[in-house]
């Protein structure tokens, strides 16, 4: 089943400018992971988050992180680099070419990592979360078939918050 949820995002500079949609989508993603639990060795240490094909987002993820503690763990930032998967919690697979995709979902399946995308459609197969950036909403959608298989646990309030949408 997959589920979506429409959040607003107000984030504004100094000058009142609507910020950088990679600080808004930055902003998203670490804030979703409060509401995830990986199971197993994954949950020992600190939050791994690999970026691929967005400098700016791997930009404003880093900046956004510094310091950063989720459930007394650090939220480490790294360009992605699919030899290094398996100490990756989450991966940020924007710009993709199809290839690459389908490598990273089928090597993610036996690593428990999440994988977010940026589609106009709502979760492709091995994708855990979708955001689908509109105007100044982000759209996001769940697959839980697949979180569930990733062997992370998801906060039945992020659920909540979640509309189903059709698939």
């Amino acid at each position: 089943m997959v589920r979506t949820f429409f959040l607003v995002l107000a984030v504004f500079s100094s000058t009142g400018v609507f910020a950088q949609s990679s600080d808004v989508k930055a902003q998203f993603i670490l804030k979703s992971i409060e509401f995830m639990k990986w199971q197993g060795v994954k949950g020992d240490g600190d939050i791994v988050v690999a970026v691929a094909g967005e400098r700016n987002l791997l930009s404003a993820l880093s900046n956004r992180a510094v310091g950063l503690k989720i459930r007394e763990k650090g939220v480490l930032v790294r360009p992605y680099d699919i030899a290094d998967l398996a100490t990756f919690n989450m991966v940020i697979a924007m710009n993709l070419n199809a290839k690459q995709m389908q490598e990273l979902s089928e090597a993610a399946k036996t690593h428990n990592v999440v994988i977010v995308t940026e589609e106009d459609a709502p979760a492709t197969e091995g994708a855990f979360m979708t955001l689908i950036p509109a105007g100044d909403k982000l759209r996001f959608s769940l697959d839980e078939k697949t979180f569930e298989g990733a062997g992370v646990l998801v906060s039945p309030v992020f659920q909540r918050l979640a509309i189903k949408s059709a698939r």
